[in-house]
């Protein structure tokens, strides 16, 4: 996965909205670059380049929203969210069908793994739907026409307000990860709750805003932050895996309650939904040793730290 963009030269101590802007500038720079090549789809981790790409600056647009205008900025924010979910819709494809092709491979049967192959076809097809679909929305004159108004309505912003130091960018900083840690740790509870699959997603997306906005600001908060960034991705990964495998679950168990299905589809949807309880199984205990761990490195109270 391509990694974010170092982005240099950011004064800690000037008025927060100068380097919002630059930050803002830079991320979308990214999509730009990353969009270049996705759409020939001759590698998957394209896509998914270009949709972290997208999350990155839909939450530093999130964390900046005091220093901007809200109303200002809602129609961007549309158009990138259309922009992310047509992302998500190609990239879920893709995950599917890397996980039945990694499934026919382990089958127990010839009769499994064939029936696994026309289970693969139909997420093809439908990765291919999605894909005509992303490359209807994201044209080379629509991702311009966004960046020329995105560019625009940041120097306006930019230029109509009074700069004189409110508070600094490093001051700002701590502010958003302090608002991004008390909703993380709101939710921490929900760990431990481990059939609530929507609160542990819940869970997950702030385990993500929080580590954005830790790196977006980790240049002024010293290297401490970049550490505790890396031990909240460890978090969200494993949340991340789990949420795939309550997708799987849920979905497979809503085709077992069907009743037209042929004795093999029912054995092989069986088969893969005991597969994705394994899976589901070690990637939350991962996640619990995990948060013990934490609690044994005072990781909170370092979280906390940088905030003070």
């Amino acid at each position: 996965m391509a990694k974010a963009k170092e982005i240099n030269e950011l004064d800690c101590s000037a008025e927060a909205l100068k380097s919002a802007v630059k930050v803002l500038r830079v991320r979308f720079k990214e999509i730009i670059e990353f969009h270049e090549t996705t759409l020939d789809f001759s590698d998957v981790d394209f896509i998914h380049d270009l949709r972290v790409a997208t999350r990155r600056l839909r939450s530093a647009l999130r964390d900046f929203m005091p220093l901007l205008d809200r109303e200002f900025f809602k129609e961007i924010k549309k158009d990138l969210k259309e922009i992310a979910d047509a992302l998500g819709r190609v990239r879920d494809e893709d995950v599917a069908v890397e996980a039945l092709q990694n499934l026919q491979i382990g089958a127990e049967s010839d009769l499994i793994k064939a029936q696994i192959g026309i289970f693969l076809q139909e997420r093809n097809d439908s990765r291919e739907a999605a894909r005509l679909e992303l490359e209807k929305l994201l044209t080379n004159e629509k991702l311009e026409e966004l960046e020329k108004d995105f560019t625009e309505k940041l120097h306006k912003i930019l230029h109509s307000k009074d700069l004189h130091q409110t508070i600094s960018f490093k001051e700002f900083g701590k502010t958003v990860i302090g608002k991004n840690l008390e909703e993380f740790e709101n939710l921490i509870p929900s760990l431990f709750e481990p059939v609530e699959t929507e609160k542990l997603h819940r869970l997950r997306i702030h385990a993500k805003r929080l580590r954005y906005a830790m790196k977006v600001f980790a240049g002024c908060l010293g290297e401490e932050a970049k550490t505790l960034a890396k031990k909240v991705s460890k978090m969200q990964t494993f949340l991340g895996d789990v949420h795939d495998c309550d997708v799987w679950i849920e979905k497979l168990l809503e085709l077992l309650s069907q009743s037209h299905l042929t004795q093999i589809e029912r054995e092989t949807m069986i088969w893969i939904l005991s597969e994705f309880f394994a899976q589901r199984v070690k990637n939350y205990t991962a996640a619990l040793k995990l948060w013990s761990d934490w609690q044994a490195d005072y990781f909170l109270a370092r979280l906390k730290a940088l905030t003070l």
